[in-house]
């Protein structure tokens, strides 16, 4: 009787899933089922419709597939997300950000049920955030995207902007600073 030990080996790592996606592409689908909420909610916030936030993901995906051979280790989420970034860049190249949408913005922040008079404060403060993020120019807008819905680091973000993960981070400091101005300043 032989035993297989499937049950008990330790899970693979995403960097070695990968290897095996340079093989075989079924192997790719842990990966396409860790990332692709995340990716989505990065393109739904730089594209005006969920259609085309759809379309995006799944180009995104499918480059990425396409490049498995390309990834050469490292954090596999800044792979993707370098992907997604110049995937939106290049859709649109000529067109106006898009505008931050409720259910966009609902994504990334914490969403439980409320009482209804907190849910009233929490609407309004939505409402707030939206027109301050607004304010953003695309660039700073996106470096908050990479880091809140692409849960990445400094030195990740840094790689795919062409950034020093130091730049980044002051850089994202102070949009912060200024987003917790702007909310002392309303209070």
């Amino acid at each position: 009787m032989s035993h297989h030990q499937s049950n008990s080996d330790p899970p693979l790592s995403e960097p070695e899933i990968m290897e095996q996606a340079k093989h075989n592409l079924t192997a790719f689908v842990p990966i396409y089922e860790a990332y692709v909420d995340r990716i989505y909610a990065y393109c739904r916030h730089r594209v005006s419709s969920a259609q085309d936030a759809e379309d995006l993901t799944s180009q995104v995906f499918a480059r990425a597939m396409a490049r498995c051979r390309t990834y050469r280790g490292g954090s596999v989420g800044a792979w993707l997300f370098r992907i997604a970034y110049h995937i939106t860049v290049d859709y649109y190249r000529d067109s106006t950000p898009a505008p931050l949408t409720d259910d966009a913005l609902m994504m990334v922040t914490d969403h439980r049920n409320r009482p209804p008079l907190e849910e009233v404060v929490y609407r309004e403060q939505l409402t707030l955030l939206k027109e301050w993020l607004a304010d953003l120019s695309d660039e700073k807008r996106n470096l908050l995207l990479l880091r809140i819905t692409g849960e990445l680091s400094a030195a990740e973000i840094g790689d795919i902007v062409g950034k020093s993960a130091t730049a980044v981070r002051v850089e994202i400091h102070r949009i912060i600073q200024k987003l917790k101005q702007n909310a002392l300043n309303y209070q």
